[in-house]
């Protein structure tokens, strides 16, 4: 996976303000979670977008979430 190389300082200054919880989540269960959004929507999935649905899937919020899906870093199908 990759990371940001260093933080933006206004970045970071947002999250402190909105920011209630974060969580970790490994590389298998982003996998796991990136394929399952694909199976199950028209859309083409890319692993950041998977690793929301797999903090969603480890940790199940108790009230309305949203999850930005995004799929620009994903390479058309051969063929």
């Amino acid at each position: 996976m990759t990371a940001a190389r260093v933080p933006v300082p206004e970045a970071l200054a947002v999250m402190l303000a909105v920011v209630d919880e974060m969580l970790v989540v490994d590389d298998p269960s982003i996998i796991a979670a990136t394929a399952q959004l694909a199976d199950a929507l028209p859309l083409a999935i890319e692993p950041s977008a998977g690793a929301a649905w797999a903090a969603a899937l480890q940790q199940p919020p108790t009230g309305a979430i949203a999850l930005i899906l995004t799929g620009g870093n994903v390479a058309p199908p051969a063929g």
